[in-house]
């Protein structure tokens, strides 16, 4: 199914374009970015209730709804208990690792090869397909840095 299908997505997909209009606007406007307040995810979430699909163009209210979600973008936070977080070359020996097939049993079989990156890091399939296939599909990961389990 397309996400066009579920409301919840949709929304999501329509203000996550308009935040990166938002962040077009404001940086050719030189505007400084507002800090964003306790209610400013509903602000935002009504200024685009009110369209029907996609807006051809912002409001200049919608604008500054989703701006109000700043500051864009995020600040990354080192996570303290890794003790090369963020640093670059560790950033990428990491990426090259994850797409280095001699670290599995076979040889052949990298972890992007399941996760691809392309794909919000699944294969797309409705069944994983590692060595074996395998009950569940590929789960993502996306974000899964900012998890704390």
């Amino acid at each position: 199914m397309k996400a066009a299908g579920y409301p919840a997505a949709r929304a999501l997909s329509v203000l996550a374009a308009g935040a990166g209009l938002a962040i077009i606007a404001a940086a050719f406007a030189q505007a400084p970015v507002p800090r964003a307040s306790p209610n400013a995810a509903s602000a935002a979430a009504a200024a685009f209730a009110s369209s029907p699909g996609p807006p051809a163009e912002l409001t200049a209210e919608q604008i500054r709804a989703v701006v109000a979600l700043g500051p864009w973008p995020m600040a990354r936070k080192r996570d303290p208990s890794n003790r090369v977080s963020g640093i670059a070359d560790a950033i990428a020996f990491g990426g090259a690792l994850f797409a280095d097939p001699r670290l599995s049993r076979s040889g052949t079989l990298a972890c992007s090869s399941c996760h691809q990156p392309d794909r919000a890091f699944i294969d797309g399939l409705p069944r994983g397909r590692g060595a074996v296939e395998v009950d569940r599909n590929t789960t993502t990961l996306f974000n899964v840095g900012g998890q704390r389990w």
